[in-house]
């Protein structure tokens, strides 16, 4: 949401902890599940059983069906972090001590209504209670509890075939959610060089200037151009 501070790790964990009341453990799950999967509120609410438990147990991966996404453009799929797991896993435990639970059951249900989940509107009051409590300040919003992990982890699978061993990152809190200690590091001590090499493309190849007469919008004249220049510049190879 523009204008929206980011939560720190230590204040997701607070609030996480913030939830009372008798359904404490529903109210906790959709803030998790949105912060670790990047879905609005929503999309989290349309959740039924069968999209995130399936065989007595939580899928890796929750999916939103096109209809609840917004824009309705394309269905959405995400993989779920092991914490978003256990507290969807806590709750679905949970469940049939207030409700009768089947596969079409809605996840985060109201206690009013049949098979109806609670209100967005709702839900924002509950966000907005526990930010209170927290007594935690700036404009934290409720429309959204996006802190785009999903774009980390597209990228991230993107990377893959690339065989990386190690990120070098900055102190953005997805990175630790998502990669092993002896994987990353927090630090820019290494990324110098990759970014004198964007920033030497960038000069020499006009190509790659946006807003200018010059940018190709064909990706084969791109890889070719490019390559040329990287056997040229990196190799000295006469082309």
């Amino acid at each position: 949401m523009p204008g929206c501070r980011p939560r720190t790790e230590a204040e997701v964990d607070l609030v996480a902890q913030s939830f009372g009341g008798t359904y404490a453990t529903r109210d906790c799950a959709p803030f998790v599940l949105g912060i670790y999967t990047g879905f609005r509120i929503t999309a989290l609410l349309s959740l039924r059983l069968q999209d995130v438990y399936q065989h007595q147990h939580v899928l890796s991966h929750v999916t939103v069906p096109r209809r609840h996404m917004k824009g309705k453009g394309a269905s959405r799929s995400v993989p779920l972090h092991p914490v978003a797991q256990l507290a969807l896993a806590a709750w679905i435990a949970q469940m049939p001590r207030h409700f009768v639970v089947t596969p079409e059951s809605v996840v985060f249900r109201s206690r009013e209504g049949d098979n109806q989940p609670i209100s967005r509107m709702h839900a924002h009051r509950l966000l907005r209670d526990a930010f209170d409590s927290c007594e935690m300040t700036g404009n934290l919003g409720t429309h959204s509890m996006r802190r785009k992990d999903a774009v980390f982890l597209k990228r991230k699978a993107l990377l893959e075939p690339f065989g990386l061993t190690h990120y070098s990152t900055d102190t953005w809190g997805a990175y630790p959610r998502h990669l092993a200690p002896e994987q990353h590091t927090t630090s820019q001590r290494y990324t110098q060089k990759i970014e004198r090499k964007h920033l030497t493309l960038r000069t020499r190849i006009t190509r790659l200037v946006r807003k200018t007469i010059c940018f190709s919008k064909s990706t084969q004249m791109h890889d070719l151009v490019i390559g040329l220049f990287v056997n040229r510049y990196a190799f000295g190879r006469a082309v």
